[in-house]
C-alpha cells in the first residue's frame, strides 16, 4: 500500500549576508523567495524562511547552534560573502593601526562615503587614491573564513535530521583596486572556495558554486549603486541555484510517496 504524504511546512534558516536584505528590491524578487518557489515546485511543500545575517568571527559557531536550537530549521543554507576577504577598507585600516583614534576617522570616513555623490565617478577615484596612500585591510584572512564555516558546518552537521547547503562566495569585491589588488582579492576568493568545495565534498554536504549561483561572474552591471549589492536579476539566478539545492536535500533525505487512490 502506498503511503500518503501529508503537506508540512519546511522551516529554512538562510545565514545570509546583507546581500539578502539591503537595496531597493520588492520582497518577492529577492533570492530567499525565489528559492522558496523554487522549493515548493520541486517538493510540493510550503516553504518558511527565517534569515539571519552572519559575520564570520569566533563567536559565529556559537550563535549559529542558539539559532538551530531557537528555529529548529529542516534545512539550513550557509552563505558564504566574498566581502568578508576581499573588501579592503581604508576605515579597518585605521582602526587596527590607531586605536581610538583611527577608530574616529574611520566613522568619519564612512559617513564621508554617504554623502551624495560619494558613488559618483569621482567620489570612488578619491576613495581608490587613498587606498594607495594608507592602504586597506579585509575584514578577514581566507584561513579565518575558511576555520569558522567549517566550524558551522560541523555544528549544523551534528544534528542529523537538518539538511545543509553551503554557498560559495561569489564575487571578489575588487572594482576600485588596482591590477595588484584585484588579484589579491581574487586570489583570496579562489582559496576560500577550493577550500570549502574539498571540505563539502569530504562531508558530503551539497555545495552551490560560483558557476551556478553567479554565471555572470564580476559584472559590475549587476550590481546596486552602492557597487556591494546584487540588482534583481542577479538575485534571481541566485535564488534558482539555491532553491533547487535546498530542495535536492530535502528530497534526498524524505521519500516523495504518492498517495493512495
Amino acid at each position: 500500500m502506498r503511503r500518503v504524504r501529508y503537506a508540512r511546512v519546511v522551516r529554512v534558516l538562510k545565514l545570509c549576508t546583507s546581500d539578502d536584505l539591503a537595496g531597493d528590491l520588492a520582497d518577492d524578487a529577492r533570492a530567499y523567495r525565489v528559492a522558496e518557489r523554487t522549493i515548493r515546485e520541486a517538493t510540493g511543500e510550503d516553504v518558511q524562511t527565517t534569515l539571519k545575517a552572519i559575520w564570520p568571527d569566533r563567536a559565529l559557531p556559537d550563535v549559529v547552534e542558539n539559532w538551530l536550537v531557537r528555529y529548529q530549521p529542516d534545512l539550513v543554507l550557509f552563505v558564504v560573502s566574498g566581502y568578508w576577504m576581499t573588501f579592503e577598507s581604508v576605515s579597518l585600516r585605521l582602526e587596527r593601526r590607531l586605536g581610538r583614534l583611527g577608530r574616529w576617522l574611520g566613522r568619519a570616513g564612512e559617513r564621508a562615503a554617504r554623502i551624495p555623490g560619494s558613488e559618483s565617478a569621482a567620489g570612488r577615484a578619491l576613495r581608490t587614491g587613498l587606498r594607495r596612500v594608507v592602504g586597506a585591510d579585509a575584514a578577514f584572512t581566507p584561513e579565518e573564513v575558511i576555520s569558522v564555516v567549517e566550524a558551522c558546518i560541523r555544528r549544523v552537521l551534528s544534528r542529523e535530521s537538518v539538511g545543509l547547503v553551503v554557498r560559495a562566495p561569489l564575487v571578489a569585491l575588487v572594482h576600485n583596486e588596482n591590477a595588484r589588488g584585484r588579484a589579491r582579492g581574487e586570489r583570496r576568493l579562489a582559496e576560500v572556495d577550493a577550500a570549502l568545495q574539498q571540505l563539502c565534498s569530504r562531508l558530503s554536504v551539497e555545495y552551490v558554486t560560483r558557476e551556478a549561483a553567479n554565471p555572470y561572474g564580476g559584472d559590475e552591471t549587476r550590481l546596486l549603486a552602492d557597487f556591494v549589492h546584487s540588482g534583481e536579476e542577479s538575485h534571481r539566478v541566485r535564488g534558482l541555484a539555491e532553491g533547487a539545492a535546498l530542495a535536492a536535500v530535502w528530497n534526498r533525505q524524505h521519500e516523495m510517496a504518492t498517495p493512495a487512490v
